[in-house]
């Protein structure tokens, strides 16, 4: 029986693993397609880009367990711990908005101001796509009791 729950769990984490990849990969052949790039373009965009990428990433999964800790303890948090985690928060945000500002920077020596709009524009319309593609592969029951609030 213990076999089998392993054996769940890790057909569960590689489903998400592959998941996960596939999106990358998507977004990656979006980006290209959109910014049109050079092959001088993309040997110095993607690098600079990826590593950005990873960086949010991590400044991200950070503020997520963070959320995950109030959603947690709100109710018993003591007021020093809630400006903490204020704190906190507002850091990793700073840290955010700082990636993201030093992404434009790298890319201005690489790419024209235009395509870093481009850039900008093809994140938000991946992820408008991607999330429109979600909603849609939840069951109806699902997708109807999320708009009721709305």
């Amino acid at each position: 029986m213990k076999n089998l729950v392993i054996a769940l769990l890790m057909l569960c984490i590689s489903s998400v693993f592959a998941q996960h990849e596939k999106i990358k990969t998507l977004k990656i052949a979006y980006i290209t397609s959109e910014l049109n790039l050079s092959s001088s373009e993309a040997d110095k965009f993607w690098p600079i880009y990826n590593m950005s990428q990873k960086k949010m990433h991590e400044l991200r999964v950070q503020l997520r367990d963070i959320h995950i800790k109030i959603d947690q303890t709100f109710e018993t948090i003591s007021e020093e711990e809630a400006i903490k985690i204020l704190n906190t928060s507002t850091s990793l945000n700073q840290k955010i908005h700082q990636e993201e500002t030093a992404l434009v920077q790298n890319l201005s020596g690489i790419l024209s101001a235009k395509k870093i709009i481009q850039l900008l524009k093809a994140e938000d319309q991946f992820k408008r796509k991607l999330l429109r593609k979600f909603k849609e592969r939840r069951p109806p029951s699902v997708r109807n009791s999320n708009n009721r609030g709305q």
